[in-house]
């Protein structure tokens, strides 16, 4: 956590109550929408809007400290740039399994160098059902 507020300080950006509650939040409820996060935040900073919410995450994700996550079900999601993983998402239940560990970036990086193209970052989900939803569990 203290990496991360020493990124938002290193880009001259304040420490303020409201980012330190966001970054506090999202470490606690991976994957928390805006309106989540917000009406978390309300029983700590009942002052705290919406509109303070999406401006914060908004520039946490300009610095790479936040990611935004599209699970298909109609809010973006939030989370901590804090590790590499990607996602498997049920489609049925909704059910989200995390998995690090990424061979993208080597695949990414040949096809890109071929059409001279500079991978910054990337995402993956994968969407299907999970055992319970599917009827294949063990």
């Amino acid at each position: 956590m203290d990496a991360l507020l020493q990124q938002l300080s290193a880009n001259g950006y304040k420490i303020t109550p409201q980012r330190r509650l966001i970054l506090e939040m999202l470490r606690e409820n991976r994957h928390a929408s805006a309106e989540d996060i917000c009406a978390m935040l309300k029983q700590k900073e009942p002052n705290i809007s919406l509109g303070t919410v999406y401006r914060n995450l908004a520039l946490l994700m300009r610095l790479r400290i936040v990611t935004a996550v599209d699970f298909r079900d109609g809010r973006a999601r939030y989370e901590l740039n804090d590790s590499h993983h990607h996602h498997l998402v049920c489609m049925r239940c909704g059910k989200l399994v995390e998995f690090p560990g990424c061979d993208l970036k080597n695949v990414l990086g040949d096809a890109a160098e071929k059409v001279n193209f500079r991978v910054i970052d990337h995402s993956l989900e994968v969407f299907g059902y999970c055992g319970k939803c599917c009827g294949c569990s063990p």
